[in-house]
């Protein structure tokens, strides 16, 4: 019976997540692309020092 119940539990916040999360998902390709532009850019200081 506990088991079920947590079960259910941990189930039931599922559909509060796009709710919830919706701004960190449209932003993960813009992090994604910042990231992209600093690893370049890492990598552009250490070719030319």
């Amino acid at each position: 019976m506990d088991t079920g119940r947590y079960r259910y539990s941990s189930l039931t916040p599922l559909p509060s997540l796009p709710l919830t999360h919706p701004c960190p998902y449209r932003l993960l390709p813009f992090i994604g692309l910042l990231f992209k532009i600093y690893l370049l850019t890492a990598l552009n200081d250490l070719i030319n020092h």
